[in-house]
């Protein structure tokens, strides 16, 4: 209820402000076009502001045919500035004294630079702030380079990134990952495993987009949206990168990537492709004590992984107002792997009863295409916009599994040996289309509109295979054939206006929902059926030129993935298991957040997250088997404060800092045991990059947190360091990067319970520790010009495609 007041009594603050400043002023409309000097070339997205003095009053940007309109400006004398990157910026006075200036045909002069005469005066953040996003450029970090998606992500303050892939940002879990405005189609520990083969090479910036609007999925919205931005030209004429990292923990590693890019005036060809070939291990010690009976077990797992990724794109003017597009991805993985792992059967007092060790091998063949058909057009020079996207997702991955167990006696009486394979193979099939209309009702109010549907199909044909006098036999008591289908239709509002310093953005999205399952084997189907209603609305307000305030609420909607709905058991060894949940539920989270911002160099803020019927794998033990089950476990509560700092102290030295408190609230049911705890955590993040002379940089890095909760488990703090030193070469085209991460080897993962008949620890250390040398060139025509914004309709499917490795 305290928090429903706070939020009535800001609306009305900033309502109030609206109306006094709401005032009959005599005004005037300001109308123009921006072109290429030489080429007399249309210049889209070009930055166009309205100065008084010191003051900015207003500002845009081009349409897409390099048309702006300013209106309702009150009547008195002006600067125009006009800036666009790589072009002169061009400023004229103006004065408005009638109901419409028109300004002439305003033209850009491209910056002449000769390279060998560059002198580096300064360098962009690492680490850059907006009130509605935060952004990593990652061409400026010297650790990030050679490595993948997942190292970069660690450095964002206030994520945290386990060693499963799960994203977390400011205590809720991210579940919608874009690359170029893309979802990537994929369950939430699949997409761990794309960001782990995605090179930092082929990455160019990594948004957070922190408030998303009611275009956006409600799927996961309330925490967030990762946007990872590859490498693209920007130029007229042929452009590109290439990169080259070699490595070395225990084993080698290695990754390249090459990005080409193509723009004529009415046509741009782009597309990119990355090779992985590494190699690391995962060491998994736990202890757990099953009737009285001391389980000890320690795994080895060593994985090595071939990954190749490929992205091929056009886009084609049509006219001057429309443009269609056409995007080719996909990726063709292999990740063999082999683990060794011992379980010492430990009776009191304290002799070991017997020893089971396991080998396990593992061949994976994960192939994955999509296609994107996407058509924009510009109505009109007032900024109406429509949208439209078609998308089809083929994957196919295919697991094979085989085992071999021996348990050992002390005294050999009773040795005994069992064999056993899988078959895990994973089809997915999904369609979705995508339209989306803006259209800017007059001056400072935007209204947007969207409908969606998808479609998505999944087949999993899971076979379990023993062997009978040397023949395979399919054990059909663990074998399952499971088909499962879902339609999500949505249809969305969203409302923008702006008044001089305050903004508010209102938003209503609904989803219906439709799932059928049936699980052929079990001879068991289920069904489910809903439509709900996702809110969204913020109020930003700027005081003076410094200081801006926001406050936000989401509600959004967290969806099990496809195989959380699964019955299936999969076995590890005869003493672990793990099965799916067709009664499952979507989790429900209202996200609340306010933030304060200063000089966009220090951000403070806090807010709340309720999580209703939160999906957690919750362990049951039955006598000596325990079983990883996913449950809806009862209701959370996280409140946090964070405190976010960047700053140039002096010249040679920036920095980025970012401390966050956080306390959790848990409640639920366990075998009919009341759950309750809450406790506090701390994060800590800081980069710092030195500019020491003749093209040298030097960064160190480090990353801390304490102890948190999950459902029924204590999660384990970490701490980390990294370090690494640049230098500018080839007249600046190229740089060389040598790094080293988790330098002593402190990112560690693990957790404990001890709750009902469970009493279970965990401890994992995955390999972290690298040294990398990371070669950059960069080739071709600097002329710059804008790409097309792309976005495609692939959304909340991206987090639940399930993975079976």
């Amino acid at each position: 209820m305290k928090i429903k007041w706070l939020i009535v009594i800001l609306f009305f603050f900033f309502l109030n402000n609206y109306i006094l400043e709401a005032q009959v002023l005599e005004t005037g409309q300001i109308t123009g076009f921006v072109v290429d000097s030489l080429t007399k070339a249309e210049m889209p997205f070009s930055s166009v502001n309205i100065e008084q003095g010191e003051k900015n009053i207003v500002g845009l940007q081009t349409s897409k045919n390099g048309s702006f309109v300013f209106k309702k400006i009150p009547f008195g004398q002006y600067i125009i500035k006009v800036q666009y990157l790589g072009y002169n910026t061009f400023t004229k006075k103006i004065v408005i004294n009638k109901p419409e200036v028109v300004i002439d045909s305003i033209k850009l002069i491209l910056t002449q630079v000769n390279l060998s005469e560059v002198k580096v005066i300064g360098k962009k953040p690492f680490i850059e702030h907006s009130i509605d996003k935060m952004i990593l450029n990652v061409s400026e970090s010297i650790t990030g380079a050679g490595g993948f998606a997942t190292d970069l992500l660690r450095r964002v303050p206030g994520m945290i990134v386990n060693n499963d892939g799960l994203l977390m940002f400011r205590g809720r879990k991210v579940t919608q990952v874009m690359i170029d405005g893309k979802l990537i189609s994929l369950s939430v520990d699949e997409i761990g495993k794309v960001l782990e083969n995605m090179p930092s090479g082929s990455i160019d910036k990594i948004e957070v987009i922190t408030n998303p609007s009611a275009k956006y999925d409600a799927e996961g919205r309330g925490a967030g949206i990762v946007n990872i931005k590859t490498i693209k030209g920007k130029a007229w004429g042929t452009n590109g990168n290439f990169n080259v990292s070699i490595g070395a923990g225990e084993q080698y590693r290695y990754t390249t990537g090459i990005d080409l890019n193509h723009r004529a005036e009415k046509i741009n060809l782009f597309g990119s492709y990355n090779r992985v070939d590494n190699q690391q291990y995962i060491i998994v010690n736990t202890q757990s004590i099953r009737e009285k009976t001391l389980f000890s077990e320690s795994n080895r797992l060593n994985t090595h992984r071939f990954n190749n990724n490929l992205r091929l794109g056009v886009d084609y003017q049509i006219g001057k107002k429309s443009t269609i597009g056409l995007l080719l991805t996909g990726f063709s993985n292999q990740s063999p792997a082999n683990a060794n792992a011992t379980i010492d059967f430990i009776n009191s007092p304290k002799t070991t009863d017997s020893t089971l060790n396991s080998f396990m091998k593992r061949e994976v063949q994960w192939n994955n295409g999509a296609i994107n058909l996407n058509y924009v057009k510009n109505i009109d020079s007032t900024g109406k916009v429509l949208k439209f996207d078609i998308d089809y997702l083929d994957n196919d991955n295919r697991t094979v599994e085989s085992f071999e167990i021996k348990r050992s006696y002390p005294n050999n009486s009773n040795n005994f040996y069992s064999y056993f394979r899988n078959n895990l193979p994973l089809k997915v099939e999904i369609v979705s289309i995508n339209i989306d209309y803006v259209n800017p009702i007059r001056e400072g109010h935007e209204l947007s509109i969207g409908i969606k549907s998808r479609m998505t199909w999944l087949l999993n044909d899971t076979r379990f295979e023993t062997p009978l006098n040397d023949i395979w036999q399919t054990d059909f008591t663990r074998t399952n054939l499971f088909k499962f289908q879902e339609n999500v239709n949505a249809v969305y509002i969203n409302y923008k206006t702006v008044f001089k310093k305050t903004n508010l953005i209102i938003g209503l999205r609904g989803e219906h929902t439709a799932i059928e399952g049936n699980s052929i084997t079990k001879q068991e189907t289920f069904t489910q059926n809903y439509f709900q209603l996702f809110p969204n609305i913020t109020l930003q307000r700027k005081y003076g030129e410094n200081h801006e305030v926001k406050i936000s609420y989401q509600k959004s909607i967290g969806r099990p993935s496809y195989n959380q709905f699964n019955p299936f058991l999969t076995y590890y060894d005869n003493y672990n298991l793990s099965k799916g949940n067709p009664n499952l539920r979507p989790e429900i989270y209202h996200s609340i957040d306010l933030t304060y911002s200063h000089k966009d160099e220090l951000f403070l803020g806090g807010g709340i997250n309720i999580n209703d019927g939160s999906i957690a794998r919750m362990a049951r033990q039955t006598g000596k088997v325990l079983a990883y089950v996913f449950e809806n476990f009862g209701y959370g509560e996280d409140y946090y404060l964070y405190i976010d700092y960047t700053k140039n102290p002096i010249k040679w030295w920036q920095t980025n800092n970012s401390v966050g408190v956080y306390y959790q609230r848990i409640k639920g049911d366990y075998d009919n045991q009341a759950y309750q705890y809450q406790t506090p955590y701390y994060a800590f993040y800081s980069t710092n990059t030195f500019t020491i002379g003749k093209g040298y940089s030097l960064e160190l890095s480090g990353n801390y947190k304490s102890e948190g909760l999950f459902s029924i488990y204590a999660i384990k703090g970490f701490v980390t360091f990294n370090s690494g030193i640049s230098k500018s070469v080839l007249n600046n085209k190229g740089s060389l990067k040598l790094s080293i991460t988790d330098i002593f080897n402190g990112l560690k993962s693990g957790w404990d319970v001890e709750f009902s008949n469970l009493n279970l620890s965990a401890r994992r250390k995955d390999e972290t520790r690298f040294i990398r040398l990371n070669f950059t060139y960069r080739f071709g025509n600097t002329n710059v010009k804008k790409n097309r914004s792309r976005q495609t309709g692939l959304n909340e499917d991206s987090q639940r495609l399930g993975s079976q490795n």
